[in-house]
């Protein structure tokens, strides 16, 4: 009779549990935003971010095929808390300020030190490279569905009377978020803290709710 090979039970054959394959991830994810801010999308290699991370490239493999596949994570990890953010606007006791916060934290966490030169040098790489256009071209189009979403429930409840529709206020309120990341690159010294009262004025005359 023809024996078959067991199962191995050693750690390589063992399935990695989920919490360590989120933490793996997470890992890789820092070090590829220290290689991307530091050298760029095009000049990092795997083998930096393997350096970086302190991982063999056998295992970073695991996780991640390409630099592209971590682009997609990082997309779908903003996606994922900007969405969260954006969802509980309705619930908000003060929506209008619930907005207004939203935009003003979202741009803050962007303007991270690494954060900001990261998104800059991913929005160039967008212009260079098909794939990463199509990844952040999907994640714009889901980012904005869900701001227009929220502002439709707010209209609804009558707390807002925009002065646009939903798509332009929402395509403005992106806008306005890069435009601080970017600008805070070439301007170490900018205060978005400073620029809050403008940015409450801003989204307050958008959305028809006076000063």
């Amino acid at each position: 009779t023809r024996h078959h090979r067991p199962l191995l039970n050693g750690r390589d054959d063992m399935k990695l549990s989920e919490q360590k394959i989120t933490d793996k991830k997470a890992d890789i994810l820092e070090a590829s935003q220290a290689c991307f801010a530091r050298k760029g999308f095009h000049n990092t290699t795997m083998q930096d971010i393997c350096q970086q991370a302190n991982m063999s490239a056998g295992n970073i493999y695991r996780y991640f095929d390409s630099k592209e596949a971590i682009i997609e994570a990082f997309a779908e990890q903003e996606l994922n808390w900007m969405t969260t953010a954006i969802q509980d606007l309705p619930s908000s006791k003060d929506m209008v300020e619930a907005i207004i916060d939203t935009v003003f934290w979202t741009a803050s966490t962007l303007m991270e030190e690494g954060r900001a030169e990261m998104t800059a040098e991913l929005y160039a790489e967008a212009g260079r490279n098909p794939r990463i256009n199509g990844i952040y071209a999907k994640f714009s189009q889901q980012l904005l569905k869900e701001i227009c979403g929220s502002l439709e429930v707010v209209k609804q409840n009558g707390a807002i009377a925009p002065l646009h529709d939903n798509q332009t206020i929402a395509n403005y309120i992106v806008s306005l978020v890069d435009g601080f990341v970017m600008h805070k690159i070439i301007n170490s010294d900018f205060e978005l803290t400073k620029m809050r009262p403008a940015i409450a004025t801003t989204i307050k005359a958008l959305l028809g709710v006076g000063k």
